[in-house]
């Protein structure tokens, strides 16, 4: 295991040793599982690092925040995504059969979408988002 066991005082802390701070993080797993300590590509880079804490620091629920990050990741799982990863789907919208599904076109383009943002509490208003 990558984790160094510590004994101080008879309590025993566990120490991460890819990370400055010890502190173990799915990301940081993940990335050591790849083989590559390095996380410049991750979405928490320091690129887009200041984006990432805007974006999770918007007072509303952890599912809304939870969507925006995937969706801003291209990993929904819409039409165009199932078909990328061998899932046997059309490519055309449920909604309305017009264009291909993807992030943008299911959230904000498709008309039947519209029509939900438009009934909801926010009222269309993309500004908000």
């Amino acid at each position: 295991m990558f984790f160094l066991t510590l004994s101080v005082a008879h309590k025993e802390l566990s120490h991460w040793k890819f990370t400055s701070d010890g502190n173990f993080s799915v990301m940081h797993g993940y990335f050591q599982a790849l083989g590559n300590d390095s996380t410049q590509n991750a979405s928490s880079s320091s690129v887009n690092g200041d984006l990432w804490r805007k974006l999770w620091k918007i007072p509303t629920a952890p599912k809304c925040l939870n969507l925006a990050w995937r969706a801003c990741q291209n990993i929904l799982p819409n039409r165009v995504n199932l078909k990328r990863r061998g899932v046997d789907v059309d490519f055309f919208c449920p909604r309305c059969g017009q264009e291909s599904e993807t992030e943008l076109h299911a959230l904000l383009l498709c008309e039947e979408s519209n029509m939900a943002w438009f009934a909801s509490p926010l009222e269309g208003r993309m500004d908000v988002l």
